[in-house]
């Protein structure tokens, strides 16, 4: 694989899953917390394959903090679809995945800013499954949670998007190879009553009433009002660094 990758001159990152218990009992292959975070973020830089050979396959955190629970997780092609290329090297076809990513490459399409595949789907909670690699899916997405100059998802956390004077980004983004305005975020409020948390795979922030937090396509915060960090970085990291020694990795 890094061989063939290379010849392409595709460069090679190689990741390790820690093997932990959830409190259900069931063992789960983890890709660790800073890691997935920085996966993500370069699927917003240029193209990306992921392929992996973990069996049960990895799972990536959708909730940071110690406890792991069943529900706290996603599945790596989950976390990964609309935004790269994803393929098991457990599966026949994986002997030609080069060529299965050229074809993705050459297909990938994204209308704009306004498309839900923009969205952070691990962070973005939808309100049913769509496809939305297909039109008609994406309408249905759309009228499902517009609500006036926004949208809501089904935690009634409001997703608008600000006036272009109002943007501010660390890094120019883009998503399928569709370049996004600079600065391009969402201002996300929390709902009167329910969670006032917003998690990405390594940080929690609380949102009170009357405040927003600047939320990223690349599933990266930035503070925005009436807004705390209870959970940082940091603490991740130290995190993944005890899910090693507990794994064994």
């Amino acid at each position: 694989m890094q061989q063939l990758a290379s010849e392409r001159g595709w460069q090679v990152r190689i990741a390790e899953c820690v093997k932990l218990a959830s409190d259900g009992g069931r063992r789960i292959n983890l890709l660790q917390r800073r890691t997935a975070d920085e996966l993500y973020a370069s699927m917003h830089r240029g193209p990306v394959a992921v392929l992996h050979d973990a069996k049960p396959s990895p799972r990536i955190r959708i909730d940071p903090r110690r406890q792991l629970n069943d529900k706290r997780t996603r599945s790596l092609d989950e976390f990964c679809r609309y935004k790269s290329f994803v393929m098991s090297l457990r599966i026949p076809a994986a002997q030609g995945w080069a060529t299965h990513f050229e074809d993705w490459l050459d297909a990938i399409e994204c209308g704009d800013s306004n498309d839900p595949r923009v969205l952070p789907s691990h962070i973005f909670v939808a309100k049913d499954s769509y496809d939305l690699d297909e039109q008609s899916e994406r309408r249905r997405f759309r009228d499902d949670h517009w609500k006036r100059d926004a949208l809501q998802d089904k935690r009634r956390r409001r997703w608008r998007v600000p006036r272009p004077g109002q943007r501010h980004s660390l890094e120019s983004q883009l998503v399928r190879q569709q370049p996004l305005p600079d600065g391009f975020h969402w201002d996300v409020t929390m709902p009167s009553s329910g969670s006032p948390l917003l998690m990405s795979t390594t940080a929690v922030w609380r949102v009170t009433q009357g405040g927003y937090i600047n939320v990223h396509p690349n599933g990266r915060f930035r503070r925005g009002k009436n807004c705390s960090q209870i959970w940082s970085e940091e603490e991740s990291d130290r995190e993944d660094a005890r899910d090693a020694k507990r794994s064994g990795s």
